[in-house]
Formats: structure tokens, C-alpha cells, sequence
């Protein structure tokens, strides 16, 4: 699926400032994400692109598309296309070969 596919449903999406959090926020993130249903979303907002979010929403399921609408400012959906077994996930875990 692509975002041109799932774009009209982002305006329903839950939405999740996290550009003044602290500390590792994705614990949270994935416990919300854990929750929805396939078809549903989330949209996240910080001041950077946060690729290493991609991987571990990926295996939980979701798509993303990420949008630059300010210098500081980006928003990225998820969108669910899949529900899949919640596998504890580490964005930020090294590679282990």
C-alpha cells in the first residue's frame, strides 16, 4: 500500500508532539502503537526526521510518510496495514552480527 492510498485518513490520525520530550519516548509510542487497529494511525511531530522510528513501527505493522512542513518541524505518519504480533522492539538497540 502507499500513501496515496491511505493519505485522505491522516487528518484522523491520533497526533503525538514529541519535539519537547526528553529521553528515549518510544516505549510510549509503541504501547499506542501495540493498541491500534489495522486501517488506523498515528502522526508525530518533531523537529527532525526521525528515521530510526521506521524499523521498529515497520515490524509492528506500519507504513510511514514523513513531511517537512517547517525548518524545525516534521510530521510523520504511520498508518497500520498490518497487525502483527508485538515483538519487543528497539530502535535504538546496536546490530549484533
Amino acid at each position: 500500500m502507499s500513501f496515496e492510498q491511505w493519505k485522505e485518513h491522516i487528518s484522523n490520525f491520533e497526533r503525538i508532539d514529541v519535539r519537547h520530550l526528553q529521553g528515549n519516548f518510544f516505549p510510549g509510542l509503541q504501547k499506542r502503537a501495540a493498541g491500534l487497529d489495522k486501517g488506523c494511525g498515528l502522526t508525530i511531530i518533531q523537529t527532525f526526521e526521525p528515521l530510526p522510528l521506521y524499523a521498529p513501527m515497520e515490524a509492528l505493522g506500519f507504513e510511514h510518510f514523513a513531511q517537512q512542513v517547517g525548518e524545525d518541524e516534521f510530521h510523520i505518519y504511520f498508518f497500520r496495514v498490518q497487525k502483527t504480533e508485538t515483538a519487543e522492539v528497539r530502535p535504538f538497540a546496536p546490530w549484533l552480527c
